[in-house]
């Protein structure tokens, strides 16, 4: 990744090539700082202490919105994309709080998911995933291929503000309510993938990713793999305590899950996961995350920034 430093620790990186590895196999510790993501292209999965988070933009571009209180472990576990775009977006925390402060509507006692408001005690680490709107991507856009450095900052200080602006507005509650498990309130975090990190279950979830529904049969994915379909059921159940079948459906759950944070109608999001029939893909989006797809539609309609 470029990265591009501006007075004021403002930095914005620009991450434009084809990876099938990850980008840093070690661990690194990332100072207090809010950070924006958007991936325009590719597969990206990281940790931030205990907290996982994954960016997939193989149905449209995804975004990340950070906030980092203290210092924090960070490491990549899995990078891929031909090529994979990411734009990134980073300042200091006191720079954001003294441009930036939180809505004066913002509740003393913050949800788990919420921005705390100015003054209140706030948790080490914030994450906000969301959909870029198409303003945003074009301005990410425009960051890939600015000319000069100058022109590099102004949009990447715009992008900032609009996603900032965004958020502000989402916890003031300038948009529909969203209820999420159990009536809790707030927006819901997209669900961490079962499988752990591993090159060669990571090679499985790419193969799902670009196969078509109707292909995505565990021998077929077995011999994309490159390896015997007991090999790697073997691999599976040893990794993750769960056979084969059950990490599958998982998986195209996943795929269907995120189709719907953006937008996609219910019956062309059951599609993508491989089912053929609503009812089935919403009841079995129910058992697996405990939610339905009227509540995913709904966190989308709200998370379009």
């Amino acid at each position: 990744m470029s990265i591009h430093r501006y007075p004021g620790n403002f930095r914005v990186g620009v991450l434009d090539e084809p990876r099938a590895t990850v980008l840093e196999t070690g661990v690194s510790m990332l100072e207090p700082k809010v950070m924006v993501f958007i991936l325009l292209s590719g597969y990206q999965r990281f940790r931030l202490a205990t907290q996982r988070c994954v960016l997939d933009a193989a149905q449209g571009p995804a975004g990340l919105l950070l906030r980092i209180n203290r210092p924090l472990e960070h490491q990549f576990e899995e990078n891929h994309g031909a090529p994979l775009t990411k734009i990134s977006i980073a300042v200091s925390t006191e720079w954001v709080d003294g441009l930036a402060p939180a809505p004066p509507s913002a509740s003393p006692e913050p949800a788990e998911h919420s921005p705390p408001p100015a003054g209140a005690k706030r948790a080490d680490l914030w994450v906000q995933p969301f959909v870029p709107a198409p303003q945003s991507c074009d301005l990410a856009q425009a960051i890939r291929s600015a000319p000069s450095p100058m022109q590099r900052m102004s949009l990447g200080l715009t992008l900032l503000d609009r996603v900032l602006a965004a958020s502000a507005r989402s916890a003031a509650g300038e948009a529909p309510p969203l209820t999420g498990p159990s009536g809790t309130s707030g927006p819901i975090p997209p669900p961490d993938p079962l499988v752990p990190a591993h090159p060669l279950l990571d090679r499985l979830r790419r193969e799902m990713r670009k196969a078509p529904a109707r292909t995505r049969t565990a021998p077929a994915l077995a011999k994309a793999c490159g390896i015997g379909l007991r090999t790697l059921e073997r691999q599976v159940q040893q990794d993750t305590g769960r056979g084969l079948g059950a990490v599958l459906r998982r998986e195209r759950l996943l795929i269907g899950f995120h189709a719907l944070s953006r937008g996609m109608p219910v019956m062309q999001a059951a599609s993508a996961a491989g089912y053929q029939s609503r009812t089935s893909f919403g009841s079995a989006l129910k058992r697996e995350f405990g939610l339905s797809p009227a509540q995913i539609l709904q966190q989308a309609a709200r998370q379009i920034w």
